[in-house]
C-alpha cells in the first residue's frame, strides 16, 4: 500500500488527465494534459526534477470521460505501460508507451493489451 507523504497542490493546472510516475522514492500523481494523437502528457516539470531519478520509469495516464454525476455516468481509461520524460522549463512531456488499457463506465470494467 501506498501512503501520502506530502501533498503540493500545482495552481495554473486545470488537468482532463491525471498522470503516475514511478519515481526512486515511490509513486507521484501529477495534473495532465493528455493529447491522444501525440500520446504525450503534458504536466508541470518542478515535481518529476525534485523526485530525480531515470527519466524513464513505469508510468500511467488516468483519463475521465464522466458525463456527469453518479456512478453510471461515470467512465474513463487507464493507460500503464513505460514512460519517457522531456524535462524542458516549467513543462514537462512525458511519452508514455501503453501496454495495458483498462476501460470502465459505471459498474462495468474492462483491461486488456494494448
Amino acid at each position: 500500500s501506498v501512503s501520502i507523504e506530502s501533498l503540493e497542490l500545482l495552481d495554473g493546472w486545470p488537468a482532463t488527465a491525471v498522470l503516475g510516475w514511478m519515481a526512486p522514492g515511490g509513486p507521484i500523481a501529477l495534473p495532465a494534459r493528455w493529447n491522444e494523437r501525440t500520446g504525450r502528457a503534458s504536466v508541470p516539470a518542478a515535481p518529476l526534477k525534485r523526485a530525480g531519478g531515470p527519466r524513464s520509469a513505469a508510468t500511467c495516464v488516468c483519463i475521465d470521460e464522466s458525463e456527469g454525476l453518479g456512478p453510471l455516468a461515470k467512465s474513463g481509461r487507464l493507460l500503464r505501460g513505460p514512460g519517457h520524460a522531456r524535462l524542458r522549463g516549467d513543462v514537462a512531456s512525458v511519452a508514455l508507451e501503453p501496454e495495458r488499457i483498462t476501460r470502465w463506465k459505471g459498474f462495468e470494467t474492462t483491461t486488456a493489451a494494448a
